[in-house]
Protein backbone atom coordinates (compact mmCIF):
# COMPACT_ATOMS: atom_id res chain seq x y z
CA UNK A 1 0.00 0.00 0.00
CA UNK A 2 1.40 3.47 -0.93
CA UNK A 3 1.32 6.04 1.54
CA UNK A 4 1.87 9.78 0.29
CA UNK A 5 3.63 8.25 -2.75
CA UNK A 6 6.19 6.06 -0.96
CA UNK A 7 5.22 2.38 -0.15
CA UNK A 8 4.70 2.03 3.24
CA UNK A 9 7.48 -0.20 3.76
CA UNK A 10 10.39 1.96 2.60
CA UNK A 11 9.68 5.10 4.22
CA UNK A 12 12.58 6.51 6.02
CA UNK A 13 12.79 6.79 9.75
CA UNK A 14 12.14 10.77 9.63
CA UNK A 15 8.87 10.08 7.79
CA UNK A 16 7.71 7.48 10.13
CA UNK A 17 7.85 9.60 12.76
CA UNK A 18 5.81 12.20 11.20
CA UNK A 19 9.05 15.17 10.99
CA UNK A 20 9.78 17.21 7.34
CA UNK A 21 12.83 15.73 5.48
CA UNK A 22 15.90 19.04 5.88
CA UNK A 23 14.96 22.34 3.89
CA UNK A 24 17.88 23.18 1.49
CA UNK A 25 20.26 25.88 2.81
CA UNK A 26 18.94 29.74 1.67
CA UNK A 27 21.83 29.63 -0.36
CA UNK A 28 21.11 26.61 -2.55
CA UNK A 29 17.25 28.03 -2.80
CA UNK A 30 18.26 31.31 -3.78
CA UNK A 31 20.58 29.38 -6.66
CA UNK A 32 17.66 27.55 -7.96
CA UNK A 33 15.19 30.34 -7.81
CA UNK A 34 18.05 32.31 -10.07
CA UNK A 35 18.10 29.83 -12.57
CA UNK A 36 14.53 29.34 -12.78
CA UNK A 37 14.13 33.22 -13.07
CA UNK A 38 16.80 32.98 -15.68
CA UNK A 39 14.82 30.27 -17.90
CA UNK A 40 11.59 32.14 -17.35
CA UNK A 41 13.47 35.03 -18.80
CA UNK A 42 14.90 33.26 -21.59
CA UNK A 43 11.61 31.79 -22.44
CA UNK A 44 10.17 34.99 -22.36
CA UNK A 45 12.97 36.63 -24.54
CA UNK A 46 12.16 33.74 -27.54
CA UNK A 47 8.65 34.32 -27.05
CA UNK A 48 9.35 37.93 -27.29
CA UNK A 49 10.98 37.59 -30.63
CA UNK A 50 8.81 35.33 -32.26
CA UNK A 51 5.89 37.66 -32.01
CA UNK A 52 8.21 40.68 -33.14
CA UNK A 53 8.87 38.27 -36.24
CA UNK A 54 5.24 37.56 -36.66
CA UNK A 55 4.35 40.52 -36.07
CA UNK A 56 6.51 42.32 -39.60
CA UNK A 57 5.34 39.35 -41.42
CA UNK A 58 1.80 39.68 -40.92
CA UNK A 59 1.98 43.54 -41.37
CA UNK A 60 3.96 42.82 -44.74
CA UNK A 61 1.23 39.96 -46.07
CA UNK A 62 -1.83 42.70 -44.83
CA UNK A 63 0.51 45.23 -46.96
CA UNK A 64 1.32 43.44 -50.08
CA UNK A 65 -1.52 41.69 -50.08
CA UNK A 66 -4.02 45.05 -50.53
CA UNK A 67 -1.21 45.99 -53.03
CA UNK A 68 -0.70 42.54 -55.30
CA UNK A 69 2.99 42.91 -55.29
CA UNK A 70 5.40 40.92 -53.96
CA UNK A 71 8.33 43.75 -53.90
CA UNK A 72 8.00 43.64 -49.77
CA UNK A 73 8.60 40.15 -49.01
CA UNK A 74 12.78 40.22 -48.93
CA UNK A 75 12.72 43.54 -48.08
CA UNK A 76 10.92 42.60 -44.58
CA UNK A 77 12.86 39.38 -44.43
CA UNK A 78 15.79 41.07 -43.78
CA UNK A 79 14.51 43.75 -42.04
CA UNK A 80 12.73 40.67 -39.56
CA UNK A 81 16.45 39.10 -39.42
CA UNK A 82 17.91 42.90 -38.72
CA UNK A 83 14.64 43.69 -35.92
CA UNK A 84 15.40 40.15 -34.10
CA UNK A 85 19.67 40.63 -34.06
CA UNK A 86 18.69 44.36 -32.32
CA UNK A 87 16.44 43.17 -29.77
CA UNK A 88 18.36 40.65 -29.03
CA UNK A 89 21.25 42.67 -28.00
CA UNK A 90 18.50 44.83 -25.64
CA UNK A 91 18.67 41.44 -23.60
CA UNK A 92 22.71 40.89 -24.23
CA UNK A 93 23.05 44.42 -23.27
CA UNK A 94 21.64 43.43 -19.64
CA UNK A 95 23.47 40.38 -19.52
CA UNK A 96 26.97 42.46 -20.75
CA UNK A 97 27.42 39.58 -22.94
CA UNK A 98 29.92 40.34 -25.75
CA UNK A 99 29.83 37.05 -27.69
CA UNK A 100 26.18 37.52 -28.22
CA UNK A 101 26.77 41.31 -29.72
CA UNK A 102 29.44 40.54 -31.70
CA UNK A 103 27.12 37.43 -33.22
CA UNK A 104 24.07 39.56 -33.91
CA UNK A 105 26.69 42.10 -35.76
CA UNK A 106 27.48 39.29 -37.84
CA UNK A 107 23.67 38.05 -38.30
CA UNK A 108 22.91 41.60 -39.52
CA UNK A 109 25.95 41.80 -42.00
CA UNK A 110 25.09 38.62 -43.63
CA UNK A 111 21.22 39.87 -43.76
CA UNK A 112 22.07 43.30 -44.81
CA UNK A 113 24.26 41.41 -47.83
CA UNK A 114 21.71 39.12 -48.65
CA UNK A 115 18.73 41.79 -48.34
CA UNK A 116 20.61 43.68 -50.59
CA UNK A 117 20.69 41.57 -53.32
CA UNK A 118 17.23 40.17 -53.14
CA UNK A 119 15.62 43.32 -53.34
CA UNK A 120 17.76 44.64 -55.83
CA UNK A 121 17.43 41.80 -57.56
CA UNK A 122 13.32 42.05 -57.35
CA UNK A 123 12.78 45.86 -58.50
CA UNK A 124 16.08 45.21 -61.26
CA UNK A 125 13.78 42.34 -62.78
CA UNK A 126 10.50 44.16 -61.64
CA UNK A 127 8.97 40.99 -59.58
CA UNK A 128 9.15 38.23 -58.63
CA UNK A 129 8.07 35.03 -60.50
CA UNK A 130 7.52 32.34 -57.15
CA UNK A 131 4.38 34.86 -56.59
CA UNK A 132 2.38 35.59 -59.28
CA UNK A 133 -0.56 33.09 -58.83
CA UNK A 134 0.33 33.18 -55.15
CA UNK A 135 -0.23 37.16 -54.58
CA UNK A 136 -3.44 37.11 -56.62
CA UNK A 137 -4.56 34.35 -53.46
CA UNK A 138 -4.43 36.36 -50.14
CA UNK A 139 -4.45 32.75 -48.32
CA UNK A 140 -2.12 31.44 -50.11
CA UNK A 141 0.31 34.29 -50.36
CA UNK A 142 -0.42 34.33 -46.20
CA UNK A 143 1.22 30.68 -46.43
CA UNK A 144 4.36 31.75 -48.37
CA UNK A 145 4.60 35.01 -45.33
CA UNK A 146 3.83 32.52 -42.45
CA UNK A 147 7.02 30.33 -44.05
CA UNK A 148 8.95 33.04 -44.34
CA UNK A 149 8.62 33.81 -40.47
CA UNK A 150 9.08 30.40 -39.26
CA UNK A 151 12.64 30.31 -41.97
CA UNK A 152 13.73 33.65 -39.97
CA UNK A 153 12.77 32.56 -36.53
CA UNK A 154 14.03 29.11 -37.18
CA UNK A 155 17.50 30.20 -38.89
CA UNK A 156 18.01 33.01 -36.02
CA UNK A 157 17.39 30.99 -33.38
CA UNK A 158 20.94 29.66 -32.61
CA UNK A 159 21.78 33.57 -31.94
CA UNK A 160 18.25 34.24 -30.39
CA UNK A 161 19.58 30.91 -27.74
CA UNK A 162 22.82 32.58 -27.13
CA UNK A 163 21.49 36.08 -26.50
CA UNK A 164 18.39 35.11 -23.85
CA UNK A 165 20.37 32.39 -22.19
CA UNK A 166 23.33 34.71 -20.16
CA UNK A 167 25.70 32.33 -19.86
CA UNK A 168 29.28 33.82 -20.28
CA UNK A 169 31.61 31.88 -21.85
CA UNK A 170 34.96 33.08 -23.73
CA UNK A 171 35.68 32.87 -27.00
CA UNK A 172 35.97 29.05 -28.04
CA UNK A 173 37.51 26.97 -31.06
CA UNK A 174 34.10 26.56 -32.69
CA UNK A 175 32.98 29.97 -32.47
CA UNK A 176 36.67 31.18 -34.49
CA UNK A 177 35.75 28.06 -36.68
CA UNK A 178 31.94 29.68 -37.41
CA UNK A 179 33.68 33.22 -38.37
CA UNK A 180 36.36 32.12 -40.46
CA UNK A 181 33.96 30.82 -42.62
CA UNK A 182 30.94 33.84 -42.45
CA UNK A 183 34.02 36.17 -43.71
CA UNK A 184 35.16 33.54 -46.53
CA UNK A 185 31.93 33.00 -47.55
CA UNK A 186 30.79 37.12 -47.05
CA UNK A 187 33.92 37.93 -49.34
CA UNK A 188 33.75 35.42 -52.17
CA UNK A 189 30.00 36.66 -52.48
CA UNK A 190 30.88 40.01 -52.24
CA UNK A 191 33.52 39.12 -54.99
CA UNK A 192 31.11 37.36 -57.23
CA UNK A 193 28.34 40.29 -57.26
CA UNK A 194 30.74 43.59 -57.69
CA UNK A 195 32.33 41.05 -60.70
CA UNK A 196 29.61 39.92 -62.56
Amino acid sequence: MFVGGIPRGHRSASLRSGSRPPRASKKARRTRGRKVMATTMAHQGLMASLALDLAIQGVGWLVSSTLKTEKLFDLLGTGSFLALSVQGTQFAAAKKNPKAKLLAGMVGTWAVRLGTFLVARVFRTGGDSRFDDAKKNPLKFLVYWSMQGVWVFVTALPLLLVQTQGVKSGWTFTDALGECTSDRDVSQNWHATLYR
